[in-house]
């Protein structure tokens, strides 16, 4: 056994005050009989290392005593339940709060399989990740063989580490720190602290992002702390220097190493790379100008760029208003709001020179003028994106826009969809030629998406040139300050339900609540209905997969709101090779079934207007759920249950059936909510027409 040199402990002085017990309340009896324990433990953490080599570890691990700690997809979950007796398990969670080795619905995934009987779980939630969806307000998830508890994935890291504020702390870091704490307590309480036993912590991580985690600094505190052994061998943790010179040095040579391909990594991509040097060190002004260049180089794919230079902006704002846990950057709010243009405009980023300019590319089409009147450029066709050209919803919000342009007097000038789309059109119209940019938010705006980042971004240009600025139609949720401060200059932001309005209201210098303009697509000549029951699928992949298994189980057809997701496909081509892959949902089924379930935003929309009942299934935002409730019909939403009990039963449950059965006043609820949705829609471009 190797052991870390020992250290200054850094909060020694707080020991006595126990400031840091409330990581451990609530909820953490295992933590609380860890630290009360007589007799000290030994804790392996494993690393998901595919060179680990467990030999060594099942020669001097104590099945009986010694714990295992494993992390998010658990790599050797099968071989270690041979080992030992005692597990913990770690789960971080990711941008929509799904913990990793969890699927959306909280069941273990395939590569997890089950739980050893008695272990210990937590998932891990950061700064901005909303809590996971599966557990509603409980921050307790039991499932066989194990209690999950959600803590603060931060406070402990932060409590006992020097962590840099653009950083993340690990699953791995984050259990280590967990531990130290608690041997700080069992020392205040006069006991003998627990061993804690590193297991292929090499810091290269195949699937570990370094602008998220910083593995090297993670590294030297291993090596330094003196509570951390590591199993001898080539598990030791990588050789780390303390200058940040010999981090910039080991960044470059893990970044650059020998499998790196310079003849295929794009000019963008390389300044990327390279730009990780000056993250890593704190160098925000270094970073900042080489994504810059990077987005300059080949603005049409920038979206992973924008969204790393949103979080050294963050990190930025946490360097210059240190808290002791930084654990709400983000979404803190203060008096001295940072002047945006001095980090937003988009004067910083060099638009690149397009070559051969066409004003009908697959990121923009662009007519020049042909009226008198206001000329509008729409931001965020959706009809346009991927495998939207089949989407009914996005072609019904399309062509309201569109129509609505025209009622007001108002020229549809074009439209672009990213970055390079717009710079196409600024090339072929040197004289600038339209009066107002609509940004057409729809499912856009949630979780600081670098989309949503990239759009706000061209608006905010927009307004530099003097064009009036709309973002309509738009969810938000789970959006940071910076993406407020972005679109507050925006001279109109319309939201398509109250939970998005309640935040919106709070930032935008006009707000109106006005419900997806996909309520105004027309309701069918006839109807010519059956008893029928479809399903619609959902932007979430796990979910789609639930719903497939539903519609299979119980011989209901299938439909997609776009193109089917290529995996999916495949595994409906696999397990039923008679049947056809799903079609994309079309107005002949719309006038067809008479009930849907529905995973889909714009699919519950659409179901209600053509007066077919519909069961929704909550999406990847909480939209379905709030505009349900603005309906006045919340209780139409299925659960979990409704799904797995109908698919496992071959048949719908009670509790399904009923919500499929809607009544006179659910009716008069829906049919009133239209008629304020169309009337709120033509307001809102009514009002466009005033201001532009």
């Amino acid at each position: 056994m190797q052991t870390g040199r020992a250290m200054a402990d850094p909060i020694h002085a707080q020991i006595q005050e126990h400031r840091h017990m409330s990581v451990f309340t609530t909820g953490f009896g295992e933590f609380d009989g860890l630290v009360r324990s007589q007799d000290p433990a030994s804790f392996f953490l494993v690393a998901n290392n595919p060179d680990l080599n467990l030999a060594e570890l099942s020669s001097i691990l104590d099945p009986e005593r010694d714990y295992v700690c494993q992390f998010n997809k658990c790599m050797f979950a099968k071989r270690l339940s041979a080992l030992a007796t005692r597990f913990m398990f770690f789960f971080s969670t990711d941008e929509n709060g799904v913990p990793h080795g969890l699927s959306w619905d909280g069941l273990p995934t395939k590569e997890v399989g089950e739980f050893p009987v008695e272990s210990t779980g937590f998932i891990l939630k950061y700064r901005e990740s909303p809590h996971p969806p599966f557990l509603g307000e409980a921050d307790v998830h039991e499932l066989p063989n194990i209690r999950l508890t959600v803590i603060d994935a931060e406070m402990a890291a932060r409590a006992v580490a020097d962590l840099p504020s653009q950083h993340l702390p690990s699953a791995g870091f984050t259990a280590t720190t967990l531990f130290i704490l608690i041997n700080y307590l069992r020392l205040a309480h006069g006991r003998k602290p627990h061993r804690i036993v590193l297991v292929g912590f090499t810091g290269q991580y195949h699937g570990g992002s370094p602008f998220v985690h910083d593995f090297g600094r993670e590294q030297l505190f291993y090596r330094t702390n003196p509570f951390v052994s590591t199993v001898g061998g080539s598990a030791n943790p990588a050789e780390q220097l303390t200058s940040t010179d010999q981090i910039a040095l080991d960044t470059l040579r893990n970044r650059f190493s020998d499998g790196y391909d310079f003849t295929s990594a794009s000019k963008a991509q390389i300044l990327t790379d390279i730009s990780e040097v000056f993250y890593k060190t704190g160098d925000m002004t270094a970073f900042q100008r080489l994504i810059n260049a990077a987005i300059s180089v080949n603005p049409s794919v920038a979206a992973r760029q924008i969204g790393l230079l949103v979080r050294s902006l963050i990190a930025e704002e946490a360097q210059e208003r240190p808290s002791p846990f930084l654990s709400k950057v983000v979404a803190e709010s203060d008096s001295r709001a940072r002047d945006v243009n001095d980090k937003w405009k988009l004067g910083k980023i060099q638009w690149a020179p397009v070559k051969n300019p066409d004003v009908a590319s697959a990121n923009c089409e662009y007519k020049l003028r042909s009226t008198d009147g206001p000329r509008v450029l729409i931001l965020n066709e959706t009809s346009k994106i991927g495998f939207n050209d089949k989407h009914l919803g996005c072609h019904n919000v399309s062509k309201t826009i569109a129509d609505k342009l025209a009622e007001n007097g108002m020229e549809y000038a074009g439209w672009a969809n990213n970055i390079g789309g717009f710079n196409e059109i600024l090339e072929a119209d040197e004289g600038r030629d339209f009066d107002a940019v609509i940004i057409n938010g729809e499912g856009t705006f949630h979780s600081n998406a670098a989309r949503a980042i990239e759009l706000s971004m061209i608006g905010q240009y927009a307004k530099t040139l003097g064009k009036k600025v709309f973002l309509i139609n738009t969810v938000w949720e789970r959006n940071g300050r910076h993406l407020e401060e972005m679109c507050s200059g925006f001279d109109l932001i319309t939201a398509r339900e109250s939970w998005s309005f309640r935040d919106v209201k709070n930032f935008a210098r006009e707000a109106l609540l006005v419900p997806d303009l996909a309520w105004n697509c027309a309701e069918p000549a006839t109807n010519s209905k059956t008893d029928e029951c479809g399903v619609i699928d959902c932007i979430l992949p796990e979910t789609t997969a639930l719903l497939q298994e539903l519609a299979l189980a119980n011989s209901l057809e299938f439909r997609t709101m776009s193109g089917l997701l290529r995996p999916f496909a495949r595994s409906v081509q696999q397990s039923y090779p008679i049947k056809s892959v799903p079609s994309a949902l079309s107005e002949a089924d719309l006038t067809r079934f008479g009930s849907w379930i529905s995973g889909r935003f714009h699919g519950l929309i659409l179901g209600l207007v053509h007066r077919s009942s519909v069961a929704a299934f909550q999406s990847n935002t909480s939209k379905i759920q709030a505009m349900l409730q603005d309906i006045g019909i919340a209780h139409k939403i299925c659960s979990i249950d409704d799904i797995q009990q109908s698919t496992e039963n071959g048949r719908l449950t009670e509790s399904l059936q009923e919500k499929l059965e809607y009544s006179s006043l659910d009716w008069a609820k829906v049919s009133n909510y239209r008629e304020f949705a169309i009337a709120e829609t033509k307001k809102t471009f009514e009002r466009i027409r005033e201001m532009v």
